[in-house]
């Protein structure tokens, strides 16, 4: 057996005594680090599944109010661009809408521009009208506003009736309960 003596300190150290030290200097075995990985995933996955309902659903009424936003802007831009009125016709009861339509004004009736839209159960759509119309030359004939509600997470959809500016605000919630109405 080789047996050395350090100069700084007078201790006697073997090379098996090196040897281990040498390995609790360098750090975690791979088998370690995988298993804190493969722990770490498995926390992630039961957390993210049990607030992906949540997050799914807030994602949905983003995903909503923005659409609503741009169909009522396109509606507007055909008004201007085609010289015929146009207007997004919302379907259900005005505390929760069902979703909405795009027409075109004609002399002999309204014709569809877009399809039906419908709204995600999780999503909570109120309005204080039915109808936004607007103008060739661009402004609302009727004026409109929305709120657009899931999980918390709330925006307010307005048309102004003189301009037919169409804007957009994110209203913040400090309770997840859902509203009833505007």
């Amino acid at each position: 057996m080789i047996v050395r003596r350090s100069a700084r300190n007078n201790t006697v150290t073997t090379p098996r005594a090196a040897l281990d030290r040498a390995a609790a200097a360098r750090g975690f075995t791979l088998v370690e680090v995988m298993f804190v990985i493969a722990i770490t995933g498995i926390l992630l996955t039961v957390a993210v599944m049990r607030l992906g309902g949540a997050y799914g659903a807030m994602g949905q009424a983003d995903h909503a109010a923005y659409r609503i936003v741009a169909d009522l802007r396109q509606a507007q831009s055909q008004a201007i661009f085609e010289g015929r009125n146009h207007y997004v016709q919302f379907y259900g009861p005005l505390d929760n809408l069902d979703g909405y339509d795009v027409h075109r004004v004609e002399a002999d009736g309204d014709v569809l521009v877009e399809p039906m839209r419908t709204f995600p159960d999780s999503v909570v759509v109120a309005g204080l009208n039915n109808r936004v119309e607007f103008l060739p030359g661009g402004e609302a004939m009727t004026a409109g506003r929305f709120v657009v509600s899931a999980r918390g997470r709330k925006y307010g959809i307005t048309v102004i009736l003189a301009t037919g500016y169409v804007a957009m605000d994110r209203v913040f919630v400090s309770s997840v309960s859902e509203p009833s109405g505007i």
